[in-house]
């Protein structure tokens, strides 16, 4: 499970945003700023899937160095909770405007907050703002659309962080892969008890097709 800030797109994660001159009348809310959304952001870790099958191209090439990498398969249906963590991402033109919700969002905070000022530890029951910005974690501009992208969310603080449970399908080799890393995959795949595959190029195909060697 990775964090967001290691991401190649400089917008994930900022798929929404919000005037800060109409928070920043909250005196309590002052403080955060812009930087709400990081730090929202900041507390999940993710992994990305995709829907694209073994034969595209740009995939290979982006997340597996070329065809030197590998690609692992899931079946969702043998992994309770992968499956339950993972939505698709969607794809749009624009980022989100939340003012309006952030707006009332933090009128309700600083009432919490006037009304618990003297206790030790102030309880909030509306957790709604979490609930939007995981939400708008699975946002993604139009340009990425080509990934088909899959996004499993945890707490970066869950149990066994930075590791999610997961029992992989089947193991991809890329064409292009190393010896050395060739025979790493193959003992992993043993130890797993998972059928593995190496992919390659039919020289007399008249398919733009990797096929399994």
């Amino acid at each position: 499970m990775s964090d967001l800030s290691g991401f190649n797109d400089p917008f994930d994660g900022k798929a929404f945003y919000y005037d800060e001159k109409r928070t920043s009348i909250h005196k309590n809310w002052a403080q955060f700023k812009h930087d709400a959304i990081n730090k929202f952001s900041s507390r999940v870790r993710i992994a990305s899937l995709t829907a694209n099958g073994i034969n595209s191209m740009p995939m290979w090439a982006h997340y597996a160095n070329n065809h030197t990498g590998f690609c692992v398969a899931y079946d969702m249906r043998q992994n309770n909770l992968l499956s339950c963590s993972t939505f698709p991402v969607q794809y749009t033109d624009e980022r989100i405007d939340i003012t309006a919700f952030v707006d009332q969002y933090v009128e309700y905070l600083c009432s919490v907050f006037e009304e618990q000022f003297n206790k030790k530890t102030i309880y909030i029951t509306d957790w709604s703002l979490v609930d939007i910005a995981l939400l708008f974690i699975n946002l993604k501009h139009k340009s990425w659309s080509y990934e088909k992208e899959f996004r499993c969310t945890v707490a970066s603080n869950a149990e066994g962080m930075p590791y999610t449970p997961a029992r992989p399908k089947e193991i991809y080799i890329g064409a292009k892969c190393s010896t050395v890393h060739l025979k790493r995959l193959n003992k992993i795949a043993e130890e797993l008890n998972v059928p593995i595959h190496k992919m390659g190029f039919d020289e007399c195909s008249p398919k733009f097709d990797l096929a399994i060697m």
